[in-house]
């Protein structure tokens, strides 16, 4: 019987998480700017992860440090991050590619400040990747200490981190359109 409910509960954070990232794909695609469709998908994909926090990490122009390009939850501000920093697990992420978790020690978050909210405790950090190259990390916090992320929850995050993908590039392709345009 335990087991059936422990099934059941699943099947419906499954659906929930599901349902989450369709209806944020619906708004974004329907967002005007840039600021409110990565604004929608970092507080879809803290609300998902059952998060405290979310931010979109993107390149700078220069490609010399990652910026927030959005942050949502407000326990923390974000730093810019220089490319090199190895302590920075944003800045790992988006070297490799590869999306990590990790309880956080004093040394390992210097990518946030918390503010009043308390430390952050874990973060997890997935690469957001257009045809195989990194773009932007989605990265989200909790300041409490918490297990890694269940591999269900892992995969929304994964598909939240495509569409970012297919956002990011939509929203800079309207840009550029618009600059065209004007010319």
């Amino acid at each position: 019987v335990r087991r059936v409910r422990r099934q059941r509960r699943q099947a419906a954070d499954d659906a929930e998480n599901l349902a989450a990232v369709v209806n944020a794909m619906h708004r974004i695609f329907q967002q005007p700017t840039a600021d409110a469709t990565r604004n929608d998908l970092c507080r879809t994909a803290a609300r998902v992860a059952r998060a405290d926090s979310a931010a979109l990490w993107e390149p700078r122009a220069d490609d010399t440090a990652l910026v927030p390009a959005a942050v949502a939850g407000e326990t923390v501000t974000a730093q810019e991050l220089p490319l090199g920093d190895s302590l920075a697990g944003a800045t790992q992420a988006y070297a490799t590619g590869e999306a990590s978790f990790a309880r956080l020690t004093d040394q390992h978050g210097s990518e946030l400040d918390p503010g009043d909210g308390g430390a952050v405790q874990c973060a997890l950090w997935q690469p957001v990747l257009r045809d195989q190259a990194t773009v932007a990390v989605l990265a989200l916090y909790w300041l409490e200490p918490v297990g890694a992320p269940k591999e269900n929850v892992r995969a929304t995050i994964v598909l939240l981190a495509a569409q970012a993908a297919i956002a990011i590039e939509r929203v800079d392709l309207l840009a550029r359109l618009e600059r065209i345009a004007h010319t």
